[in-house]
């Protein structure tokens, strides 16, 4: 027993989830923070749609040896950008299906050492990460997520969709999921979690 009388396996469990927590907030403000700066990054010429259209069919750029290349920012005008509508309201649905997968590795590539030192692998409880980020088609509605599976390592959302919403705080086998600068599934903690 811990001195506040749990268990310390309660106690091993509330500190991963308060780590995962921890990570899901910071990765995904490095994100956000990679996307502002996306969606800022139109060169002075950027009015017509063909040079946008080319920056997001060849967002990388290829070295003359046939290496991966560099990121090259996404164009978005506020010309031609669609206005972004959250509705990430209690209750409300949320498809991560329609956010590409990425990998640690290439997520890495994107964030590191700009916007985070690194990427975490894995959870408070060791498992991996699913992280997602579409990086060509930065102006869509869904952009990002992060999702961790809990404590048993099974993604209990049915599929990609989860229904926002908070749970209790000791269900820690419950997925753990950011997406696009909110929580959409979360413990429910008055302890400024």
């Amino acid at each position: 027993m811990v001195s506040d009388g749990t268990t310390d396996a309660a106690f091993t469990d509330a500190s991963a989830q308060a780590q995962t927590v921890k990570d899901l907030r910071n990765v995904g403000t490095a994100m956000f923070s990679w996307l502002t700066d996306q969606v800022g990054a139109a060169p002075p010429d950027a009015g017509s749609l063909r040079a946008v259209a080319a920056i997001r069919a060849r967002p990388w750029i290829s070295g003359a040896d046939g290496s991966p290349g560099v990121w090259r920012p996404a164009l978005a005008l506020s010309a031609l950008a669609v206005p972004i509508q959250f509705d990430y309201a209690s209750g409300s649905p949320v498809d991560l299906s329609v956010i590409p997968e990425i990998s640690r590795s290439e997520l890495e590539k994107v964030l590191v050492p700009t916007y985070i030192q690194e990427v975490p692998e894995a959870d408070g409880w060791g498992n991996r990460y699913a992280y997602h980020l579409d990086v060509v088609n930065v102006l869509n509605r869904q952009v990002m997520a992060i999702r961790s599976p809990g404590r048993d390592g099974a993604y209990s959302g049915s599929g990609l969709n989860y229904v926002i919403g908070a749970f209790p705080p000791t269900d820690y086998d419950e997925d753990i999921v950011w997406s696009d600068g909110f929580f959409v599934r979360w413990p429910d903690k008055t302890n400024g979690m």
